[in-house]
């Protein structure tokens, strides 16, 4: 099966520093990776290449596809539109706070992405269907309830989840999610588990960024292993982070 994310010689500069040396990774459809290093390893300044992005004042080139779609080349970052950004990869990031509007209701937004990012979505029926089958995924009721209610309204684990719904409402072929179990209690660590494991089920490559070896156990068939800026070690996430006793 043809991965749905390919990353080759992946690298990323800030002035002289390397902040990237030549990552290389995959990830299948229907497969959870795990990308895992201590802080600073570079996981986030990799993943948001996939989007061709970067922070100010780094550069980046190598060779990075996302279904089928060039994001970076030997020359740079692509010119993504916006609605290839959400369709093709989508990302979210690591506090939740960041993706959600506070002054917007949770229905009206993602009614807006799905005529954003989705064939149809111009019309209403059809973005309250993606809307409400985005926040099922996500592990939340598709009430009208739920619709209304602004994000402070939710608790921690469900700001995390509507966030998620937020990715998920743009359909995309592969998702992003940057250390999405930080601030999580047990339980809320266990329903992301199984979030997961049914997004990946769905087809979609997912690839997580996490330094929570339980989660990543739990969820990932593939793990990457990242220290300053180089890809250390790939293979079983069996292998590579085993249960300990």
């Amino acid at each position: 099966m043809e991965p749905v994310i390919e990353v080759r010689g992946l690298t990323a500069r800030a002035g002289t520093a390397v902040l990237l040396d030549r990552v290389g990774l995959t990830v299948a459809p229907g497969e959870v990776t795990a990308l895992v290093g201590p802080s600073g390893s570079g996981k986030t300044t990799a993943a948001l290449a996939l989007l061709g992005e970067s922070a100010t004042g780094v550069r980046l080139s190598g060779e990075v596809e996302v279904a089928g779609t060039t994001v970076v080349s030997a020359d740079g970052p692509a010119r993504l539109a916006p609605s290839v950004r959400g369709r093709v990869v989508a990302y979210m990031p690591q506090h939740p706070a960041h993706a959600l509007n506070p002054a917007r209701r949770t229905g009206s937004v993602l009614a807006e992405l799905a005529r954003l990012h989705r064939p149809g979505g111009d019309r209403r029926p059809a973005a309250a269907g993606y809307a409400a089958e985005a926040l099922r995924s996500a592990g939340l009721p598709d009430d009208s309830a739920t619709r209304r209610r602004f994000p402070h309204q939710f608790s921690g684990g469900q700001r995390q989840r509507v966030a998620l719904a937020q990715v998920l409402v743009c359909g995309p072929r592969a998702v992003v999610l940057d250390e999405p179990s930080t601030g999580l209690d047990t339980v809320a660590r266990l329903r992301l588990a199984g979030e997961l494991t049914r997004l990946a089920a769905d087809g979609i490559a997912v690839l997580l960024l996490s330094h929570d070896h339980d989660l990543v156990r739990a969820v990932a068939t593939r793990t990457v292993l990242m220290d300053r800026g180089r890809v250390t070690a790939e293979g079983r996430t069996a292998d590579l982070l085993p249960a300990r006793p």
